[in-house]
């Protein structure tokens, strides 16, 4: 987290810096660039996946005995995209994001401590190792998305090209372990600066959130989808 707040930090430095840039530059307003329709695009940024939700915090035998102990993510993401200006401040827009893969961590447990939580009480019981549900120690985990979503422009600094932008759409997540391959559709929504700075290129930053998909059973690591938080930067070539 501390990684993704640092990165947010020297990100709005960066876009600041852009724009005191074109404070002072004569840029063109929107009529001086051609109208195209199209653009395509890629972009880096920090991404997070929400398996923290699932970890058990207090150490409960019962409860470690399906949920993970520990979980790590958080790191680079990459996303790629492509996209269509309907009208002047809204387009359609596909993207693909890869998430930076994460790291579930399992209990070692054994059969006294389970007994003791059971009956409420400690008693006298040999320490008899026992595995988890999912018989692991670590279970490496990775996610792509799938999106589909509309993007709305507020024109902030007309004359610089400069505008605010919100999405709203649907996401289609793939998670790949060992455990097997789990997909799920979840809404997605976010929001971001655009800037156009050439006649073929402009600069996006956004912050997008992806709801995942999970349920209270006996073995939520199984099923589960976790929620999505990706911010990046990208550089996006209309024609």
């Amino acid at each position: 987290m501390k990684q993704g707040l640092l990165f947010l930090k020297k990100t709005v430095y960066f876009l600041l810096i852009l724009s005191l840039l074109s404070a002072t530059t004569l840029w063109a307003d929107d009529d001086t660039y051609p109208d195209y329709k199209f653009y395509v695009g890629g972009g880096l940024g920090y991404g997070n996946t929400g398996w923290s939700e699932l970890v058990d915090h207090n150490n409960d035998p019962l409860t470690d005995f399906s949920a993970p102990t520990s979980a790590q993510t958080g790191g680079l993401s990459y996303e790629g995209f492509i996209g269509y200006n309907i009208a002047e401040n809204f387009a359609i827009e596909a993207r693909y994001t890869h998430y930076p893969q994460a790291t579930l961590g399992f209990a070692h447990l054994n059969l006294g401590e389970v007994i003791d939580e059971i009956l409420g009480k400690k008693i006298p019981f040999p320490d008899i190792p026992i595995p988890n549900f999912y018989n692991l120690e670590s279970l490496p985990t990775n996610l792509d998305a799938y999106g589909l979503v509309g993007k709305f422009f507020i024109p902030v600094l007309p004359h610089y090209n400069l505008k605010a932008f919100m999405t709203l759409g649907a996401d289609y997540s793939v998670r790949k372990d060992q455990l097997g391959t789990v997909t799920s559709f979840s809404p997605t929504f976010g929001m971001g600066m655009d800037w156009r700075f050439s006649r073929h290129f402009k600069a996006t930053a956004e912050f997008e959130y992806v709801t995942g998909n999970g349920a209270a059973t006996f073995n939520p690591v199984v099923q589960y989808v976790p929620f999505l938080y990706n911010f990046d930067v990208r550089l996006a070539y209309l024609f």
